[in-house]
């Protein structure tokens, strides 16, 4: 709901909570046609914007929309869920999710139809990793101390708890 009600308040905690740089650097980004699910604010975004040959952004946060579109003017973002992306059949060479998808089977489907053989899938700190691994993805940890957070309201740990920046990558080549 907070997505929803306060995407200015879930945008704060995403900014709080930078990328692990060493993630960024694993990603093969450069000259791809990149699908990013459930987008955000653009915490991600913005890292892959100016690098994709093409970026396709999916979120079903209309107030997420609206910040994302302000970040990142040239990508193409879509309202949609990762249950059913609005995307063509092998469309994405890199299709990638931050923080948010779940250990679900129809939802990893869903991201393979949209994947083109040969493609990479990618989840920075999904749901669960322990899951993924155990059917068959690689999976890299870093050390979530290693990412310099910023200045950020001390209200947002009040909220969310405590900063836990992403700090895993899973993949899998179809």
């Amino acid at each position: 709901m907070v997505y929803e009600l306060e995407p200015e308040l879930w945008d704060a905690v995403s900014q709080a909570e930078p990328i692990h740089p060493a993630i960024l650097a694993k990603l093969d980004v450069d000259g791809r046609r990149v699908l990013e699910v459930a987008a955000g604010s653009g915490r991600l975004t913005v890292y892959l914007c100016p690098r994709a040959a093409e970026l396709v952004c999916v979120e079903p946060s209309s107030g997420l929309r609206r910040i994302l579109a302000g970040r990142c003017r040239s990508a193409d973002i879509r309202a949609g869920f990762f249950q059913k992306l609005p995307i063509a059949d092998a469309w994405a060479a890199l299709t990638i999710s931050s923080a948010s998808i779940p250990p679900d089977p129809g939802a990893v489907l869903e991201l393979e139809r949209a994947t083109a053989r040969g493609g990479m899938i990618a989840l920075i700190s999904p749901e669960d990793p322990a899951w993924f691994q155990a059917r068959g993805w690689e999976r890299l940890s870093f050390d979530p101390s290693q990412v310099v957070i910023g200045p950020h309201d001390p209200e947002l740990e009040a909220i969310f708890g405590p900063l836990d920046p992403p700090h895993d990558l899973l993949w899998r080549r179809l």
